[in-house]
């Protein structure tokens, strides 16, 4: 992955604590990113900088929200707004209505 990530992007995952974990909360960010700017993977990963969950970008900022969804489970959303205004919630077969 050294051609995904800085080189202090690479030290910062190296050095955590969970460095796994660490490793898919940056990958995440810059994924939700990317999608958010409409371009996937097309951009380099290498190109994107995160910095205190947010990431600027053509003179433009954009904010990274976590998403918890489970202990074992790392995902972000992106959005030019610091309130992404993203809700989660919980589905089960008895909150679903079959009407």
């Amino acid at each position: 992955f050294d051609n995904e990530f800085s080189t202090g992007e690479m030290e910062g995952i190296l050095s955590s604590e969970d460095t796994l974990r660490s490793f898919y909360s940056l990958w995440t960010k810059k994924e939700a990113f990317l999608k958010a700017i409409g371009t996937g993977l097309h951009v380099p990963l290498n190109k994107v900088h995160e910095m205190a969950n947010k990431i600027s970008w053509e003179n433009k900022e954009w904010f990274l929200t976590q998403l918890s969804l489970d202990e074992n489970y790392c995902a972000h959303v992106c959005a030019d707004a610091v309130e992404s205004g993203v809700k989660i919630y919980e589905v089960t077969p008895s909150t679903l209505s079959l009407n």
